[in-house]
């Protein structure tokens, strides 16, 4: 990242503080800063930290799979629908591998995915079928990596969030808001 302008030496040193401080991305992601610009952009820093934290080669891949999981998340909570996003997602995935091959295009993903009624962008599907192959140059992706996608950093992320909460004192970031 390069900044510039008058107020890019703040930003840098605010930053350099917050690494200084020893905080993570996951504090980071809790705050609320006083100034617009700082928010959005420690914010998304953080949240491209969190991604690769998780393992993430390609961001826009990861932040598609992410909204998916929490798109349909939403959408089975709001039915009151007994099954998990796995089991769902798995079932659409079924319901559109026309040669019952275990693996999945770009196109039967796309349509395993409207199926479900979610609205995601044909690029959105490229990203996320890149990100889930092993090698970039598959077209396709078999049902396997797709459940890791959607599962991915889900027992770290939450060792990480635990062992945060209990290392920081309830008062520690006086003068900072916690979202």
């Amino acid at each position: 990242m390069h900044l510039f302008g008058e107020n890019s030496s703040e930003l840098v040193n605010y930053g350099a503080e917050l690494v200084n401080d020893g905080l993570t991305v996951f504090q980071v992601l809790h705050f609320v800063f006083p100034a617009v610009t700082y928010h959005q952009l420690y914010h998304q820093a953080s949240m491209e930290a969190k991604l690769r934290f998780k393992g993430a080669r390609d961001l826009a891949g990861a932040a598609a799979w992410w909204s998916l999981k929490n798109q349909l998340a939403r959408s089975l909570h709001q039915a009151g629908a007994q099954a998990s996003v796995e089991e769902t997602l798995l079932a659409a995935l079924r319901r559109t591998d026309d040669d019952n091959s275990g693996f999945v295009t770009q196109a039967e993903l796309r349509e395993a995915v409207l199926s479900l009624g979610l609205k995601t962008s044909e690029e959105a599907i490229g990203a996320m079928i890149l990100e889930a192959a092993v090698d970039v140059k598959q077209d396709q992706i078999d049902y396997q990596h797709i459940m890791r996608m959607i599962q991915q950093g889900e027992d770290r992320v939450q060792r990480q969030k635990s062992k945060m909460q209990r290392s920081m004192p309830k008062n520690a970031m006086a003068g900072i808001c916690a979202a």
